[in-house]
């Protein structure tokens, strides 16, 4: 079953993305709805006004996951960050880093591929 070095990467890479769209889905309905709720429950407008294809979520595990600074500018005018940090749990903080370790994980693993085995 796994012979060559391309079985191996279409294993992992398997992996990697279930392990993503398992975080994306848990980071999603327990942290993002539940703050973006939280938010409108005390009247304040939506922290993230626009929502790309999906780009939501990301700004907000950057917002919630990393520290205030060059990545993650408190002034970012896509998300008010200080809004969304003020909302977020320990528990959104590791949902948070859990979503872009796996997310840039399998950002690499496509990456290596398509350069490894012109994919």
């Amino acid at each position: 079953m796994l012979e060559s070095p391309k079985d191996w990467f279409f294993l992992i890479s398997g992996l990697v993305g279930v392990a993503m769209l398992i975080s994306m889905l848990t980071f999603g309905r327990l942290t993002m709805a539940v703050i973006e709720k939280n938010i409108k429950r005390d009247g304040l407008p939506r922290p993230c006004p626009w929502d790309g294809p999906g780009a939501r979520i990301i700004w907000h595990a950057y917002a919630i996951g990393l520290p205030v600074g060059r990545l993650n500018r408190i002034d970012d005018p896509m998300i008010d960050v200080g809004l969304v940090r003020k909302y977020a749990t320990a528990a959104d903080r590791l949902r948070a880093v859990v979503l872009l370790v796996s997310s840039n994980a399998f950002l690499v693993v496509l990456l290596i591929g398509a350069f490894a085995f012109d994919i």
